[in-house]
């Protein structure tokens, strides 16, 4: 190692704490700011470690499990009027938690953090936990704490940031949102032309009960028919005021409303639920490519600081004893080494090229052994039957 290594390991620490000049000056770094730079890291890494975890994760289910009991009997007017100041307690308590779930994870992941719909969800629902502190509790504020009030309630929907599953479903429906508007324009269209044709179809009975004597009517009655929710009443009277020849009408607007139309949004979801499950999978797959990429870069730099350091103690070696034989030398590196340094060496035996060649020879020259072998066995089976030959022709002779 040259004599500036010293230098370039105080610039590199300098350039780690950040207060390394463009000309790779050396500045002292005061002490207070490395420590507490140094404390930072460490603590940012044991964020991540934690809030990465399994055990932190079911931990906070359980949380905002049990805080949904209580919210749920928090309800209750007779328990909430005996025990209020009991539920303001928890509520803070569970509020405190929160708090530190999202002081944890923006520490572990200050520019990640926002780039999470779910994590500012959850932001969203403890600044308005907050708000409803702050706000003082009077009649003018009813309405503004009951809204608040309903707003925290929102917190049954954190259990959508715990589960990828979930998440895969909710950003299915989100992009479902797009096609279902064309969907529902399919389906007005369709509610309006049923209705209308059903109006100049049945609209002429007077009665009152007839549930085509108007469009809007028509279209309310139809929507029935669509969902399948109670359309044997409507179709009863129908059957008493037209007869049961609208059956048939019925039929085919259940068959194109009811059936077709369901089957189409449900093809729908499926599709997206496909597509954002195709998405997950290609994610969990190219963060497992990163982490394999990432550990073969270690190891790889693992590899140069332990070569680098062989090295040094080789050139080392051969300075101080350059009249030294190889024994010699292998004498004074035992110890030093293991089975997982790689030794480096400039000898014929030890370059890796040679090693391929000689292998290469080695079994070309059992190939060359196993054909002269099978030729002297030919030789050995010719020279049996002519030896064979030559006797019978003796014993022929005699």
């Amino acid at each position: 190692m040259s004599n500036d290594d010293p230098k370039r390991a105080r610039v590199r620490l300098n350039l780690d704490a950040g207060i390394a000049s463009p000309k790779n000056e050396i500045i002292t770094v005061p002490k207070p700011l490395a420590r507490l730079k140094t404390f930072y890291n460490n603590f940012s890494a044991w964020a991540r470690w934690l809030t990465g975890s399994t055990t932190y994760r079911n931990t906070l289910l359980l949380t905002i499990t049990i805080n949904l009991i209580f919210t749920a009997i928090n309800t209750s007017q007779d328990i909430n009027q005996e025990y209020g100041f009991v539920f303001e307690g928890i509520d803070i308590a569970f509020l405190v938690v929160y708090t530190s779930e999202f002081l944890l994870k923006l520490i572990a992941a200050p520019r990640g953090y926002w780039s999470s719909n779910y994590n500012i969800f959850d932001l969203v629902i403890l600044a308005f936990s907050y708000a409803q502190l702050v706000v003082p509790d009077s009649a003018q504020n009813s309405i503004l704490i009951r809204l608040f009030s309903a707003i925290r309630s929102l917190r049954a929907l954190r259990f959508i940031s715990l589960f990828s599953q979930l998440q895969i479903l909710v950003g299915a429906l989100v992009k479902t949102i797009g096609s279902i508007f064309y969907v529902i324009t399919l389906l007005l269209v369709m509610l309006f032309v049923g209705s209308v044709l059903g109006y100049q179809l049945y609209g002429g009975n007077p009665d009152p009960s007839n549930p085509f004597s108007s469009v809007p009517l028509a279209m309310y009655n139809l929507f029935d028919f669509l969902t399948a929710d109670s359309w044997t009443d409507t179709q009863d009277n129908m059957d008493l005021l037209f007869g049961e020849t609208s059956r048939i009408y019925t039929s085919i607007f259940v068959f194109l409303g009811h059936f077709m139309y369901e089957n189409l949004l449900a093809g729908l979801i499926i599709q997206f639920l496909t597509e954002a499950d195709e998405r997950e999978k290609a994610a969990i797959r190219k963060k497992k490519i990163e982490a394999v990429e990432k550990k073969k870069q270690f190891i790889l730099e693992r590899q140069k600081q332990d070569m680098a350091a062989l090295m040094e103690t080789q050139q080392q070696i051969m300075k101080d004893a350059p009249q030294q034989s190889f024994a010699q030398i292998l004498g004074r590196l035992a110890g030093k080494l293991n089975h997982n340094i790689i030794v480096p060496s400039s000898d014929l035996a030890c370059n890796q090229t040679w090693l391929e060649l000689f292998m290469a020879t080695l079994e070309h020259q059992v190939h060359t052994m196993y054909r002269t072998q099978q030729l002297h066995f030919e030789m050995s089976n010719a020279m049996a039957e002519v030896l064979e030959r030559r006797l019978r022709s003796k014993v022929d002779k005699t």
